[in-house]
């Protein structure tokens, strides 16, 4: 996309009330973050509504969550394709929060056409809400809708070529001004219909990689409040990428949109719970069987030791740790590790190898031997993971999330409940960038006086009516009261397959 980004804010103000009903999708378009300006990026809030269309080998086209079971895409990005995916909270399009394989795929009139350039892609199950994976608006009331139509500029988003021909893998963003159809007609030499849109910018466009992503703009509905409306689709345009383009008139097609998937949608199995219930499945619940405990007490710790170097880790198994990789030694025979009590330590193992995952910053320690029960506290155990993604997503979605704070003083170790931070205000406190694999928690003032934190960021979820703790995040850094976690969670493919095959 080659942009000149400018932030206008376009608001609407209606006498009326209108209620939360007449969008598709109540729990849309909310904005979780906080707005930034300037650049090229696209603010980080607005990839929560963003898919990233994948066919088996590569990413094909951009497209928006619109309800927990379908994106909405450009048709002719998925004719002819065979197998697809898409990736959903995509701000980086090669590291979604979640993927969904697509089980059906819904053009309108069954075919792609450049009139009716517009297509649903049916997931293979719901999609979890959260603040970073949200649907967008879709208006269905046409009364509204009409109202709406005259804006003067929409915002376009998406990971086409910038100038140069250049490929991106960030988010990217334009303001484009809404033009006659005939101004496309002149330029272009089409015919557009009254379910087309025109619209451009004297400075950039949006090009190839583009295509099926949204044109949006910031509504605010009296007793509704802000959201952001999905009133296009990318759909064509100059194969130089700089002129006007034409796009989908969305709101043209809320009527086959609704009843498309109210006739395709199929409900999953109901999951809610204040601790997150796990019902057991063929697939293993946890990453390692033989794993427990309802505190960090009852979790199997490591500290390592080397030359001139000490770190913290947590056992997963009984003879693999999890630790960080910045500043590991990577020679095995350099390292020892104490299992670690609440008090003191007990035995001490040599490492037998390291394996390191230096772009999420974490690594395994497999130990010489298991820990032996007679080498560890009685009763405690490696901490679980849960093992697959119905299960993670399921305890992601459900705050709260659990930190430690150990008081020698109180000779007691405080569980504290707390929720995940916004990563742009997390950001401006510890004045870095939280990337995409982290987490951040700013825990209550309270706590840094009674104790230190602890290393890991846990979440107590229910199997078969135990409450059990399992491992989310490790920290990675903390600063003027911000705690950033590794999100290891999203590792556990990684952990499992180092396991297996050393």
């Amino acid at each position: 996309m080659q942009t000149r980004l400018a932030w206008i804010a376009f608001v609407f103000w209606f006498l009326s009330d209108v209620a939360a009903s007449i969008f598709l999708e109540p729990r849309c378009g909310n904005h979780i973050a906080l707005k930034i300006s300037g650049g090229y990026n696209a603010a980080f809030h607005h990839s929560a509504w963003m898919a990233a269309v994948n066919n088996k080998t590569h990413f094909i086209c951009g497209g928006t969550l619109i309800h927990k079971r379908f994106v909405l895409t450009a048709a002719h990005c998925i004719h002819g394709q065979d197998v697809l995916s898409v990736g959903l909270g995509a701000y980086h399009k090669s590291h979604p929060e979640v993927r969904r394989d697509v089980i059906e795929k819904l053009m309108f009139g069954g075919r792609s056409s450049f009139e009716n350039d517009i297509g649903l892609l049916k997931l293979s199950s719901n999609v979890i809400f959260n603040a970073h994976i949200r649907p967008i608006c879709i208006v269905l009331n046409q009364s509204l809708a009409n109202q709406m139509r005259n804006v003067s500029t929409f915002k376009a988003f998406g990971w086409g070529f910038l100038r140069g021909r250049k490929e991106t893998d960030i988010l990217q963003t334009i303001t484009l001004k809404n033009f006659d159809r005939k101004e496309c007609e002149v330029d272009l030499s089409v015919y557009l219909s009254e379910k087309q849109l025109c619209a451009g910018a004297p400075l950039g466009d949006t090009c190839e990689g583009d295509s099926g992503g949204p044109l949006t703009n910031n509504v605010n509905i009296r007793e509704v409040g802000d959201r952001e409306v999905q009133f296009g689709i990318i759909s064509a345009g100059k194969s130089t990428c700089d002129g006007l383009g034409v796009y989908v008139d969305v709101m043209s097609y809320a009527d086959w949109i609704k009843t498309t998937i109210e006739r395709h949608y199929t409900e999953d199995e109901p999951q809610s719970s204040p601790v997150p219930k796990i019902k057991p499945q063929q697939q293993d619940v946890f990453l390692y069987n033989d794993c427990g405990g309802a505190n960090i007490a009852a979790n199997l710790k490591a500290d390592i030791y080397g030359l001139n170097f000490r770190a913290q880790g947590i056992f997963i198994t009984h003879q693999f740790v999890l630790t960080n990789a910045e500043r590991l030694p990577r020679n095995p025979s350099n390292l020892r590790v104490f299992v670690k009590g609440r008090t003191h330590f007990y035995e001490v193992y040599s490492v037998l190898s390291v394996l390191p995952n230096d772009q999420n910053d974490v690594a395994l320690l497999k130990l010489n031997r298991p820990v032996a029960t007679r080498g560890s506290p009685a009763g405690m155990k490696p901490i679980c993971m849960l093992a697959n993604v119905v299960d993670q997503q399921r305890a992601a979605s459900t705050p709260p999330f659990t930190m430690f704070f150990d008081a020698p003083t109180h000779r007691r170790i405080y569980d504290v409940s707390v929720a995940l931070g916004n990563p742009h205000q997390c950001s401006e406190r510890i004045q870095r960038r939280i990337e995409w694999n982290k987490l951040c928690v700013e825990p209550p003032n309270r706590m840094s006086r009674i104790g230190s934190g602890s290393y890991i960021l846990g979440k107590k979820v229910t199997n078969s009516g135990k409450i059990m703790l399992v491992l989310f995040g490790i920290v990675s850094d903390s600063s003027n009261g911000v705690y950033v976690f590794t999100n290891v969670m999203k590792l556990s493919e990684w952990i499992a397959n180092a396991i297996r095959i050393n």
